[in-house]
């Protein structure tokens, strides 16, 4: 039976290195690539060895999931990753946010990851991964960034707790929460009323890095994905009120804000 890998944001970013890391590893018949750009989709399909099947779908759709389903059903394949990298944050307060980003905020992050879950599960075996990105934003509630943060609190607390109930199904489940990474995200954040609202960015990790740890982490059984520096930045957090960390949040969101940047080393390159 086929093994296939199905990787939702796959048109850039993290989702696009998610792709390229399985093709390199082999561990696939087909890579379906997910997202809404199609000549990206299509472009990317064209630099891997690995058989790939595009599907430009809008996840904020529901017919997308509809369509989804009934590709899958009719391929008879088995999914042996789930990966879901579909996202979208918009700084700013949540008064100047625009009504269709809150929409397509909670659509993407929360109701897509959900439903590709839902429609996939049927179709995976034991020794299966699903791996969802969440965010270190998952752990603290953040002013200027509150429905994203709160949007990756529930893809975090689903996951870990799919986790458990999957857990003698053979399929794992892995929350990804990531720092800031190098993608156009940010860019994509910033366009909003009041984009300027995150300037600082302390650390920028490679998508490359944060992707090769979250599929080694995934394949070690783990159920969640961080790197060093944030499994300090996590304690720190919990030895805090949660008002004493969001006052440092709001000190360090901002350039012109007086607290020194901290001085932390990112990932060593893939392989080392």
């Amino acid at each position: 039976m086929k093994k296939i890998a199905v990787i939702t944001g796959a048109s850039s970013g993290i989702g696009r290195e998610f792709a390229c890391l399985l093709d390199d590893m082999g561990k696939v018949d087909e890579i379906w690539l997910v997202a809404r750009r199609r000549e990206r989709l299509t472009r990317l399909a064209a630099d891997l060895r690995t058989a790939c099947r595009v599907l430009p779908l809008d996840l904020t759709k529901a017919e997308s999931f509809v369509y989804y389903h009934e590709q899958l059903a009719g391929s008879g394949a088995r999914v042996s990753f789930l990966i879901n990298c579909a996202g979208l944050g918009k700084f700013g307060s949540f008064a100047s946010n625009r009504q269709e980003d809150i929409d397509d905020m909670i659509r993407l992050n929360v109701t897509a990851v959900v439903m590709m879950c839902k429609y996939t599960l049927p179709f995976m075996a034991r020794g299966g991964h699903i791996i969802n990105m969440a965010s270190s934003s998952a752990w603290l509630p953040l002013p200027y960034f509150s429905i994203y943060a709160a949007t990756k609190a529930f893809v975090r607390h689903f996951s870990l707790a799919l986790g458990v109930e999957l857990a003698s199904s053979g399929v794992g489940v892995t929350a990804v929460s990531p720092l800031w990474m190098n993608t156009e995200f940010i860019d994509i954040a910033r366009d909003s009323p009041e984009g300027d609202a995150v300037d600082r960015f302390l650390i920028l990790y490679e998508p490359r890095q944060t992707a090769v740890l979250a599929l080694t982490d995934a394949l070690s059984g783990k159920a969640e994905s961080v790197t060093r520096a944030q499994k300090l930045i996590r304690r720190a957090v919990s030895l805090l009120p949660e008002n004493t960390s969001m006052l440092l949040w709001n000190k360090i969101r901002k350039k012109r804000n007086a607290l020194p940047s901290l001085s932390l080393h990112p990932l060593p390159p893939a392989g080392q």
